[in-house]
């Protein structure tokens, strides 16, 4: 769900037959919502309106609020579409096949969408601007810049995907009607790394990327638990995608265990098989970064409720909502729990 300044926020709700789940996405207006709750939930429901893509196995759906609230664009795997949201009915403004999966989006600045993709590629989106590309005749809405985001950097080459996006304005000004600004991005990747770089506008020229925090590389010992030295490079991966939130000032996500690989290794250090086993240690818990102080702090978790697959930040930063594959949502007193 998201909310905003013109109270319009998207839902996904979940249906289900006998043969396969579906999910359909609708746009409601929270002034008529408020309404009818005042209303005692009586009378006609607040309208809603459907959105026309619908998310599929293996690709999360994403939206973005651009132009004061009054448009959408909504990602699904690699398709976008920018929505008119002035009419009673939505309008598509445009449609656009991107050539990776995008898996999150987040505003730049008034004209310009970041896209974050599957493959750890950043993409510069003008909403605004159409071209006409290669060997087509359809506009479509102007790539700006594109790169890879962990360039030059020693990265589990598997697990690049950018989960969430952060952007933090540092200047923000108009020269000769042109927007300019200095900016800070910062994402979390599927296994649990948070990365920055800057980025300058208009010409939008890249930094190199910086690591602000890795899961520690992975500890090789013997079947004695006696410490193997390897010329190995391998980090503690976690066993699916990191759930994670952010928001303004802080970014929350899911600590991944360290990871020991057990080798079957004789008293000669000569490999005798493959790995015994993997070992995770540590307890369950959450990692949360500040903007005003920069620092990584740890929110312990219950480790009979299991591991979260999903997390959500209230605005005042003092509460999460955590969902879990077995015990449903529960609340917790983030600030409470930070260490």
């Amino acid at each position: 769900m998201i909310v905003v300044q013109r109270s319009l926020f998207l839902t996904c709700c979940a249906r289900h037959d006998r043969h396969r789940p579906t999910g359909t996405v609708y746009l409601f207006d929270l002034g008529e919502v408020a309404a009818w709750q005042q209303q005692g939930s009586r009378g006609q429901p607040p309208r809603r309106v459907l959105v026309g893509l619908k998310p599929t196995a293996g690709h999360e759906m994403k939206i973005v609020f651009v132009g004061n609230g009054d448009y959408a664009v909504v990602s699904r795997g690699d398709t976008l579409v920018c929505y008119c949201l002035t009419s009673a009915n939505l309008t598509v403004k445009w449609r656009y096949r991107y050539k990776n999966s995008i898996s999150c989006m987040a505003m730049l600045c008034r004209d310009v969408v970041i896209l974050g993709t599957n493959v750890g590629i950043f993409a510069l989106l003008n909403w605004e601007e159409m071209e006409i590309g290669s060997f087509s005749v359809q506009a479509r809405p102007k790539i700006i810049d594109e790169w890879y985001s962990v360039l030059r950097l020693a990265t589990p080459a598997d697990w690049v995907a950018i989960r969430e996006i952060r952007v933090e304005k540092t200047v923000d000004c108009s020269v000769n009607e042109t927007q300019w600004g200095r900016h800070r991005i910062l994402w979390v990747n599927s296994c649990g790394w948070v990365m920055s770089t800057m980025l300058v506008a208009p010409d939008q020229r890249c930094g190199r990327s910086e690591i602000i925090y890795s899961t520690k590389p992975v500890r090789y010992v013997n079947a004695h638990g006696e410490e193997i030295e390897t010329l190995r490079q391998s980090w503690s991966l976690p066993l699916s995608v990191v759930p994670r939130d952010s928001t303004d000032s802080v970014i929350c996500w899911e600590k991944v265990a360290d990871v020991t690989e057990v080798l079957n290794i004789s008293n000669d250090q000569c490999a005798l098989g493959s790995h015994v086993e993997f070992l995770r240690e540590g307890k369950p818990s959450l990692l949360w970064w500040s903007k005003s102080d920069g620092q990584i702090s740890t929110i312990p978790l219950s480790r009979r409720r299991g591991r979260p697959t999903a997390i959500a930040i209230h605005p005042n930063h003092e509460w999460l909502v955590l969902g879990t594959a077995n015990h449903g949502l529960y609340v917790l007193n983030a600030r409470n729990k930070l260490d």
